[in-house]
């Protein structure tokens, strides 16, 4: 299977479990937001209730207190209109001389009909806590909407989200063929003008070339490819705005596009009007060697492929020491380099020696520069005793005395020393990477679940979703159960205990999930499910089966 392949299959089943965790999550709200309402709504009408009772209860205390006083509870139209008569502007009638024997009567009816109006107004009093009730449960169903609007707005927000990283995925993954095609295109373009310098020399007959049309062709390419990652990068800044430019892969995907375009579209075409300009073509050379860099955008998607990602970070997470080693390393190369070229120095000027073997020496060890890299190269090419037997024949036999200790000390145990501390940190830096173990984890749950789900449904002669305690021992009956539950690392007499564990209400079923969840901690583990037993016994009604 190829990386792409296998990139596809990971991004369908991150798709997929994205998908299930969104749902899941939209039905645990809109449960959660049910529950508040029906809760709310109990609340209300309990409270309403209340407010009745202790309505009712004053006004049947006020009507016996004015029964006990000889009064009439008035119906409240009469009292209205009484309330509006009295509020009114007409001003009471002038009694007359004939009437002032009716005025000690009228007075007393006047004190009741006041009374009566107060009263009345007493009585209005628990629709305005009514109306603030009806006030206070507005402004809570308000609270509640703006909470479900903001859960609303997180969750659209969650699925905007996932829309732009399945749509950067996408673009990752064709922008990395781009890369790669364009790679093998630069590659082609290259030996192309290493076939024009061959003409040029006069290696090759200029009749005999094979590229036909190929300076054309390579032209329109560089442009097609250098339009579709402008495109790309102009994309990539309109959907993340100015946090592409705090990105470092962002800024180097930038500069290269930056550089290459500058190649294509202003020094390609003014190095053509001016070809003798050796400043322009230094420039043109300049510029163009940075489209190799374009390469090194593979590592940006590298994101996308968990083993490609996974080096990338190791070799990240190695360079601290691999710079210690190659401190050390180089101390030790330039000091045997200087030393080297210091024991070498008199041999080079001595005149009586060997013309030839002189300048041998010299080109090798005569400066310590050419020394360090002498030592350079029998340190890690392996090359050392070419450089090694010169000397010991042709200037001193004692040469060997240092290269064999030069080799035992340095190449060979300070090397493996160094090799070893450097894979052990790579190892390191490889167990240390959280979401890879995250991945393998959830493909080893999937393949697990997989397998129970396998088993479960074989088991489940009903088809009800439930297995009960009858298919259970039905199914252990069939051949080729046991060796499915040693792959699911239980055996038969757990799995009469993980079923006894689950039906805690003795009703003789046991739900997929329940089934499950218990069959993953039970797992690879032999003594759990003991522990698990002897403390289920210790429970109330925890001994004996399942009931049949």
């Amino acid at each position: 299977m190829s990386p792409q392949d296998g990139r596809s299959g990971e991004e369908s089943q991150l798709r997929a479990w994205l998908a299930e965790e969104l749902t899941r999550q939209n039905v645990a709200i809109c449960r959660h937001l049910d529950e508040a309402l029906e809760k709310q709504a109990k609340r209300q009408n309990s409270v309403m209730e209340q407010l009745a009772q202790n309505f009712s209860s004053t006004q049947k205390s006020m009507q016996s207190d004015l029964r006990m006083a000889g009064l009439a509870f008035p119906p409240p139209e009469r009292a209205e209109s009484k309330t509006r008569g009295m509020a009114g502007h007409e001003p009471p009638p002038v009694p007359n001389a004939s009437s002032r024997s009716r005025n000690s009567s009228d007075t007393s009816s006047l004190n009741t009909a006041s009374t009566e109006s107060h009263e009345v107004d007493g009585n209005r009093r628990p629709s305005r806590m009514e109306k603030a009730w009806q006030e206070a449960q507005e402004e809570e169903k308000k609270e509640k909407g703006e909470k479900a609007l903001a859960l609303g707005t997180t969750y659209n927000r969650l699925v905007t989200r996932v829309e732009i990283d399945f749509k950067e995925s996408v673009v990752d993954a064709v922008v990395s063929f781009l890369v790669v095609l364009y790679t093998f295109i630069l590659l082609l373009q290259t030996q192309w003008r290493g076939s024009q310098a061959a003409v040029i020399l006069g290696l090759q007959e200029p009749e005999s070339d094979s590229w036909p049309g190929a300076e054309m062709a390579f032209f329109i390419v560089d442009h097609v490819f250098n339009a579709i990652f402008v495109l790309e990068i102009a994309w990539r800044l309109h959907m993340h705005k100015l946090q592409f430019l705090c990105d470092v892969f962002g800024v180097f995907d930038m500069l290269v596009v930056v550089a290459t375009s500058i190649d294509v579209y202003v020094l390609q075409p003014f190095d053509a009007g001016y070809a003798q300009n050796f400043a322009v073509g230094r420039l043109t050379r300049i510029f163009r060697l940075m489209r190799i860099f374009r390469v090194l955008r593979v590592m940006r998607f590298a994101k996308n492929l968990q083993q490609l990602r996974l080096l990338g970070d190791v070799l990240s997470k190695c360079l601290s020491p691999l710079m210690w080693a190659l401190l050390v390393l180089g101390i030790i190369m330039v000091g045997t380099g200087v030393l080297m070229s210091q024991l070498l120095v008199e041999h080079v000027l001595d005149t009586t020696a060997d013309e030839e073997n002189r300048m041998w020496v010299y080109n090798y060890y005569g400066t310590a520069i050419k020394a360090t890299y002498s030592v350079f190269e029998a340190t890690f090419s392996g090359s050392w005793p070419l450089l090694a037997r010169p000397l010991i024949h042709e200037v001193s036999e004692w040469f060997c005395v240092f290269w064999i200790a030069y080799q035992v000390v340095i190449g060979f145990a300070v090397m493996r020393v160094i090799g070893a501390l450097f894979l052990n940190e790579t190892i390191r830096a490889a167990n240390s990477d959280g979401e890879a173990e995250v991945l393998r984890k959830m493909k080893e749950k999937e393949a697990f679940s997989q397998k129970v789900y396998q088993f479960f449904t074989a088991a489940d002669a009903s088809g009800d979703g439930r297995l009960s305690y009858e298919e259970l021992e039905a199914a252990l009956q069939e051949p080729g159960v046991e060796a499915w539950l040693k792959a699911l690392e239980l055996e038969i007499h757990e799995a009469y205990t993980l079923f006894s564990l689950l039906d805690d209400d003795r009703d003789g079923e046991v739900s997929y999930e329940e089934f499950l969840h218990s069959a993953l901690r039970l797992k690879g583990n032999a003594r759990a499910i003991d522990s698990i037993m002897i403390m289920h016994e210790q429970l109330p009604g925890g001994q004996g089966t399942p009931s049949h």
